[in-house]
């Protein structure tokens, strides 16, 4: 989450299971939702999947699934996957 120009993490989980729920979890709470990114660096397959299931609460043709480049993908690591949103405010 972005707060004051600075990202926050949401929570903090024990397993990816748990992680990828959340996430699932996450985009169903939210509200005015106007863009959605799904981002990955080396698991497409888990970003499809979680793109499937955020698809039964949102526009599935909207899902946008993007791979983290390396520059910023050094900074999370390989199994990084995460949800970016555009809300309307």
């Amino acid at each position: 989450m972005m707060k004051d120009g600075e990202v926050e993490p949401v929570g903090q989980v024990r397993s990816r299971t748990n992680g990828i729920d959340e996430l699932f979890d996450f985009v169903k709470n939210a509200t005015d939702i106007q863009d959605l990114a799904i981002v990955y660096i080396t698991i497409p397959d888990e970003a499809e999947n979680l793109a499937e299931r955020i698809g039964s609460i949102f526009t599935k043709e909207r899902i946008r699934l993007a791979r983290l480049g390396p520059a910023l993908g050094v900074h999370a690591g390989p199994g990084i996957l995460f949800v970016s949103l555009r809300v309307k405010v």
